[in-house]
């Protein structure tokens, strides 16, 4: 694309032969002389207002492009901005889940280990040798 807009700034080759033409027969004087000539001179200056208008176009497509490519990467930092805070949010979640299920474990574990002392202390009274007879409910 870049070598399109190149070649079609590079006016001055194009009309280089023609502008040789003219200085060779005169310049202004060969063209008030010869109205064919004026009328080279027209399509040569039509000529130049086409390929400006091309160059234009072209320039105004590229800044198009780019200003969808900056929208659309503007619009993936976003999206990735609200994905990191979601992320973020979910890990907060889960660190209060883990704690509760932590002091849960440490609860249940505390009631286990009470039972287990309950039992061995029952044991040592002797209630598991028959030496004495379980209490009843």
């Amino acid at each position: 694309a870049s070598e399109n807009i190149k070649k079609l700034l590079n006016i001055k080759d194009i009309l280089s032969p023609i502008t040789k033409l003219i200085e060779s027969s005169g310049g202004d004087m060969f063209f008030q002389e010869n109205p064919i000539n004026h009328k080279l001179k027209i399509y040569v200056l039509q000529n130049q207002l086409i390929q400006s208008m091309i160059v234009n176009h072209h320039l105004q497509r590229v800044i198009s492009t780019l200003e969808w490519k900056q929208i659309i990467e503007f619009a993936k930092a976003r999206i990735k901005s609200s994905y990191t805070k979601l992320q973020d949010q979910q890990i907060a979640n889960m660190e209060k889940v883990l704690d509760k299920s932590a002091i849960s474990h440490q609860k249940l574990r505390n009631r286990i280990e009470a039972i287990e002392m309950g039992a061995l202390k029952f044991r040592d009274r002797g209630s598991f040798e028959g030496t004495r007879s379980p209490p009843h409910k």
